[in-house]
């Protein structure tokens, strides 16, 4: 069997199969629903664990030593315990600083960076329509600024 490479992103899979399934990660196509809560998956393999989570057929047996909360596969118990229990966070916004312990949290915060701008004067990112208003601020004096944070 010859191995095959995402064109997207290079990781190498050992068939088409796995790479058609993988490519599904590229997009935000979640094409399967459950038919119980309406959860949306991108596969149905995915789809079809969580349906048997409604009917408490999926067990739990990977806890959480810090809370109690049970998960049905190791990875989820490390994702949990990584976004919830873990200080650390490796993960930088090349914006605005803000720090995240998952990528895919600093993917959903580069959301609110999109078509904004940094005010000149003290640094926030606004959209571009509400700049000016914001500069009056600065503008006005003192008393439209944060005693704790010096921001208008």
């Amino acid at each position: 069997r010859k191995q095959v490479a995402c064109e997207i992103c290079g990781k190498i899979f050992r068939d088409v199969y796995h790479l058609n399934r993988h490519k599904l990660s590229h997009s935000g196509e979640k094409p399967y629903s459950c038919p119980v809560c309406g959860l949306r998956f991108k596969r149905k393999d995915r789809m079809s664990y969580h349906v048997r989570s409604h009917d408490g057929s999926v067990g739990k047996p990977y806890i959480c030593q810090s809370c109690g909360k049970g998960f049905s596969r190791p990875d989820h118990l490390n994702g949990h315990i990584k976004q919830v229990h873990t200080s650390e966070r490796p993960h930088k916004c090349q914006t605005c600083n803000a720090s995240f312990a998952t990528r895919d949290r600093l993917r959903s915060h580069l959301a609110c960076h999109e078509d904004k701008v940094p005010c000149q004067v003290c640094g926030k990112y606004l959209r571009a329509a509400y700049m000016a208003d914001h500069l009056k601020k600065h503008s006005e004096g003192p008393s439209n600024f944060c005693t704790i944070c010096n921001r208008g």
